[in-house]
Formats: structure tokens, sequence, C-alpha cells
């Protein structure tokens, strides 16, 4: 395991929530016209776009609830061209996670209801259908799931966290499994308005990391770069007991490197980095890769006097 202290940080947004909920950004998305964000407010899923800039007003651009709902750090730009698509979190569990991927259509309106979409659905059953431990990897195990994109388009990522018993809210291990977008996109094509079953989609390599909560604690954002190396951000939430900002990082992780010895963790504790604010407790929310070493970094941040969520910012980080 080696530590990064010294990343270089371009502040590229700022936003005051001009247009968003006192929530913070799920996943934030530098597009090539429009700046996205992503919001779970009130157990509903919110879209926005604003023009690209440093201080962009939003609008909505679309609203999931109901059963299109789930909590979900996933909307990633599908690849094609022209068609608006955009992956999407749907379909929430006991703990209101979601699990499913939709490919839903930008913009649009409001949706109750997951099957309004071509899905991706039994994601507990890709890459082998099989827990750490060789039991199976059955549904009512999965705690959460998100999706990434491959800056290229190239590789779609499925990324899921298992737990040790139904109804618990405690991950544990995380599964890995990455396959050909454009045969993503293809099935979901002919699913219509239906399913497409990863139990049944072929793939391309999958490993996991037991005990993945442990080894990196929070986890919030994911993504992948072209060479299949994975990022995660992690920084624990202010609780109303201990309402500062907590340690915050990024995990780069090489494909199949299922060992904390083989990863890079890039800090953002260092006082020379300008990322905290006074007055606020950082969270550092979603990632999204542009290419090796270099992805956008969205920072939320909670207001320590109002214990809301007032600010949020859009980084670029290399090293």
């Amino acid at each position: 395991m080696s530590y990064i202290s010294n990343p270089t940080l371009y502040l590229k947004s700022e936003t005051h929530n001009n247009g968003l909920f006192n929530n913070v950004i799920q996943k934030g998305n530098w597009g090539s016209t429009y700046l996205y964000a992503l919001q779970y407010h009130k157990k509903e899923n919110y879209v926005f776009r604003g023009t690209k800039g440093y201080s962009p007003n939003y609008s909505q651009v679309y609203h999931g609830a109901s059963l299109a709902a789930g909590h979900t750090q996933t909307l990633e730009y599908a690849g094609q061209s022209g068609t608006g698509h955009w992956f999407i979190g749907t379909k929430p569990n006991d703990q209101r996670w979601a699990t499913q991927i939709a490919r839903v259509k930008l913009p649009d309106g409001t949706h109750y209801n997951n099957a309004d979409f071509p899905r991706l659905a039994y994601l507990n059953r890709a890459g082998g259908y099989t827990r750490v431990n060789g039991s199976q990897y059955k549904g009512n195990l999965m705690l959460r799931s998100d999706a990434a994109v491959s800056p290229e388009s190239n590789h779609f990522l499925l990324f899921t966290v298992d737990r040790n018993s139904k109804n618990s809210k405690y991950g544990v291990n995380g599964y890995f499994t990455l396959f050909d977008l454009d045969r993503i996109n293809n099935d979901l094509d002919n699913a219509g308005s239906g399913y497409v079953n990863l139990e049944n989609e072929p793939y391309i390599s999958n490993f996991n990391i037991p005990n993945i909560t442990t080894e990196i604690g929070s986890l919030q954002g994911v993504d992948l770069d072209e060479r299949n190396n994975i990022y995660i951000s992690s920084e624990y939430a202010p609780t109303d007991d201990d309402y500062n900002t907590q340690p915050k990082k990024i995990v780069k992780i090489p494909w199949e490197a299922s060992s904390s010895s083989q990863w890079d963790i890039i800090t953002f504790d260092n006082a020379n980095l300008d990322i905290d604010i006074a007055g606020y407790a950082t969270e550092l929310e979603s990632v999204q890769v542009v290419g090796e070493n270099d992805l956008y970094l969205t920072v939320s941040y909670h207001n320590k006097g109002s214990h809301k969520t007032t600010m949020s910012r859009l980084y670029e980080v290399k090293w």
C-alpha cells in the first residue's frame, strides 16, 4: 500500500445549491455541455442539469419515486451518442439502496416504477453468483449496487456489496464484475422496457475484496479507467455527535487486487490542500474518472451551524 498526500486540485465548479435541495450531491458529472447533479431527497431520486461552468444554476431533468427510486451514487452516461441515455440506480431494498441499474433518457419527467425502463437485474448473480465464502450470493444478501462506465465508453463496471443477513444495514464484502459496454447496451435495447438478467450476461472478468468496508471504511463513489483500475472515494458523513470533517481519501485499486497491499491511498487531509472550508464539514461524494490518476471529485459541505448541506464543489484531482 502506498500513500499519496499531495494530489493537485483544480476547482472547477462551486454551487450554493442554486436550484438544488439542501442535500449532498450523490453524483456529479462534468459532461461535454452540461454539469449534472444526482440527489437523493426524501427517499426519491432527482437529477438536475446546469450549464457547465464555475457557478451553475440547475434545473430538474429527472425524478424517480417509489419503485423508480433507490439510494444510489450511479449517474453514468451510457456512451450512446445522440440517445440521451444514462444509467441510474433504481428499485430500493429494505435499506433503501438501489438493487437494479436502469437506463433512462434525459431529460425526462417523473417515474414511479422501475419497470418503466430497460434495466439490469439480478445483480447479485453477475460474475458467478457466489459469495466470498463460497455460498450462493442470494438477492436478499446484496446490500447495495453501483455501476460505472470507463472514460472511452469501452467497459461497464458493476460493483455490489453484500451483507451477512437480510435486513442488515452493514455491508461486508465487495464484488466487481466487468462487462463490454456495447454488449450491455445492445441487450438493453432488445429488452424494451424489460430487464436483462445478469446471471446470463457474458462478462469479461470479475474479482472480490473480502471485508471491503473494514479495509476502506465509507464507500462513496466508484469509477474505473481504461486500464480497469478502480477508484473509490471515502469519507464518513458528520454525525450530530461529531459534526466535523472526517478523514478523507480516494482508494485506487488495480484490477483483481484483492489485497490492500497493492492499493494506492490518495489522502486529502493535508492542510495545504484547498478543500476544507471554515464552518463546514466535508463529505467526499462521487468520482468521475478522466484518465489514470485524473478524475473529477464531488465534495459536499455540511454547515456546522444549521447542520444542512448548503454547498458543493467539483474538483479535478491529479497525482
